[in-house]
């Protein structure tokens, strides 16, 4: 089945802990959206000053597109915003509404997940302050390194948990893309895509996303080609032609254009310490080998180029991603119903 686990690493740090995490505390930019100001699908702000609802006040929400023409009038007659908010959204008037400041990923942690996976000296640092103390994080610095998905999404759970006693995974729920586009706060969705036998993570915070995967490597081959085609690469992504493919977390997060050959997926087993530093192989700018997002003529998106390199991703870009894995899973329970039609199975045999 595909399921979902969820967890946020936002706390309440006071002044003096965030000093001592090496970093400042978030601090709220102020003003309110002003009068007659028109706010368009997309754009985040901070709700502030709701009476009935003061545990929304300084959460971020994304501005929504009225539903249809009808919702659009009775919007502009009653002077509100449609607003984003789980499970269902909000109707708010414009003094409700402040200009979001910067998505603060720092919250809660003192390193964020993009940093962990991309082997910051300043993880490394706090990880050798935190070992001097007694404290464990649980392998963290072998995280960029990994390419098997399930490994990296139980090392991500491992770190960013620390031991704590959370809810088993649930099956994926009919209205996911809602949960993980319009909960409120800083949460890390893990989706377990077991039928395809991958697993992605998915960082929601303060209306803004990123997505962190990995996809095991493997010797180049005409045959390892194919299970990507299906989706074109835009979820998973391989390497073309006679190149390796696969990534580590580390690549997939990289704001470089990488892939690895080979020689340097072995070299890069062999060491877990060792950074992306071996047969690096940089993809060329032209050519039938470029695997980057060029969006000429039909060709789609690669994974990479839609939701990967560590980039922020809006609300219509992640929405993308979603869209992918709900269609992912529409098509493993027709291939599943179809083969317990073959079988003769009931629905729910586990044989």
């Amino acid at each position: 089945p595909f399921w979902l686990k969820q967890h946020t690493p936002r706390r309440s740090p006071s002044r003096a802990s965030a000093a001592c995490c090496g970093r400042q505390p978030h601090l709220s930019d102020g003003g309110m959206v002003a009068s007659g100001s028109i706010l368009v699908p997309g754009e985040r702000v901070r709700i502030e000053g709701l009476a009935a609802r003061p545990e929304l006040n300084g959460t971020v929400a994304v501005v929504l597109a009225a539903g249809s023409d009808a919702e659009a009038r009775q919007l502009e007659e009653a002077g509100r915003v449609k607003v984003s908010c789980y499970p269902k959204p909000l109707s708010l008037r414009s003094s409700s509404l402040a200009p979001a400041g910067a998505a603060d990923f720092e919250s809660g942690a003192p390193f964020t997940v993009l940093e962990v996976v991309r082997r910051s000296p300043r993880v490394a640092e706090l990880c050798q302050a935190a070992a001097a103390e007694g404290h464990d994080f649980g392998g963290i610095g072998s995280v960029g390194g990994l390419d098997n998905p399930e490994e990296l999404a139980e090392s991500l759970w491992r770190v960013f948990t620390r031991g704590e006693v959370l809810a088993p995974a649930r099956l994926l729920p009919e209205d996911f893309e809602g949960v993980v586009l319009d909960t409120p706060g800083h949460w890390l969705y893990w989706l377990g895509l077991e039928q395809v036998a991958h697993h992605i993570v998915i960082e929601a915070c303060d209306g803004v996303w990123r997505g962190y995967q990995a996809l095991e490597r493997e010797e180049a081959s005409e045959a390892a080609e194919k299970p990507f085609e299906s989706f074109a690469g835009v979820l998973l992504q391989g390497s073309k032609g006679q190149k390796a493919r696969g990534f580590t977390a580390g690549q997939w997060a990289s704001p470089e254009v990488e892939v690895v050959t080979a020689a340097g997926a072995a070299a890069c087993r062999d060491s877990e310490e060792a950074k992306e530093t071996v047969d690096v192989e940089e993809i060329p700018p032209t050519g039938e080998d470029d695997d980057r997002d060029s969006n000429q003529g039909d060709r789609p998106p690669s994974a990479r180029s839609l939701w990967g390199a560590g980039q922020d991703l809006n609300r219509e870009e992640v929405s993308k991603v979603l869209g992918l894995v709900r269609t992912l899973q529409e098509q493993a329970l027709k291939v599943a119903a179809h083969l317990r039609e073959q079988t003769g199975a009931a629905e729910g045999d586990d044989d």
